[in-house]
């Protein structure tokens, strides 16, 4: 049989990618690199510093403090400058217990504080002769001891031992200020008629003088739910018995002692 012949291959043609043409806008582009670099100039440049401040949550007395402790930011670029910083300065003054501050690129800015609520006032002996300072220590409701402007509000007053640094936040291990300040408010509304002072010895042993009443020992803040259980249903059951006792003792709170 005669032998078939191959057929001749076919020449490829390569094919010439067309390239797109893009066509860039250039003067868009212009444009916005110069307002980025117009941005950038205008947040880096000590005119953004911070000028004003508008305060919200502060008493009148502090503001002028508030503005004059963000001073050092009027010098300060809006782009360098830096909430934590601000805050922290304004809380320089341990009166705030919080405080939060925004700024825009005009150098104007918002601060908003929240001053610290006090639960009882520290007692402070003035020698004969002393004149008093126009300032008192505080104890607050978290238990942070601060100093404050004197106050003619009515609230508990704390004695410390006199071994006591007020600036610490615990006093000993056996009562930690936030316990003190839990007590403080447990008080106020089992006798809220009744001034009393709350008396930390050396021992840290907690006390309680209610005027026109008995003195309390607490003993250390265990069990305090329970120790003020029993309080509460001897002054809601037996308040005559109350009147005459001179001492209670719940510091075991399953065995309290009355001493007449």
């Amino acid at each position: 049989m005669p032998s078939k012949k191959a057929k001749p291959k076919t020449p490829q043609v390569k094919r010439k990618r067309r390239r797109v043409r893009r066509n860039w806008n250039v003067k868009g582009i212009l444009w916005i690199l110069a307002i980025v670099n117009i941005g950038l100039g205008v947040g880096l440049s000590s005119v953004t510093g911070l000028r004003s401040v508008e305060v919200t949550g502060a008493n009148a007395n502090q503001i002028p403090d508030i503005e004059k402790r963000l001073q050092v930011f009027r010098t300060v670029p809006w782009v360098q400058q830096s909430r934590a910083s601000m805050a922290t300065a304004i809380l320089a003054d341990n009166r705030i217990e919080s405080a939060s501050v925004v700024s825009n690129i005009f150098g104007r800015g918002k601060v908003i504080v929240t001053n610290r609520v006090p639960v009882a006032k520290v007692f402070r002996e003035v020698k004969e002769g002393q004149t008093p300072p126009n300032w008192e220590t505080y104890l607050d409701k978290n238990g942070v001891l601060y100093r404050g402007n004197s106050s003619e509000q009515v609230m508990p007053q704390l004695k410390l031992p006199k071994t006591t640094n007020q600036v610490n936040l615990a006093i000993g291990a056996a009562w930690p200020l936030p316990s003190v300040a839990k007590v403080v408010t447990r008080v106020s509304s089992v006798l809220p008629e009744l001034p009393s002072t709350l008396v930390l010895d050396d021992q840290s042993v907690l006390s309680l003088d209610v005027a026109a009443g008995p003195k309390i020992i607490l003993g250390t803040d265990d069990d305090l739910d329970r120790k003020f259980e029993v309080l509460e249903r001897a002054f809601r059951d037996d308040a005559d018995r109350m009147k005459r006792v001179k001492v209670v003792n719940v510091s075991a709170p399953d065995r309290p002692t009355y001493t007449d």
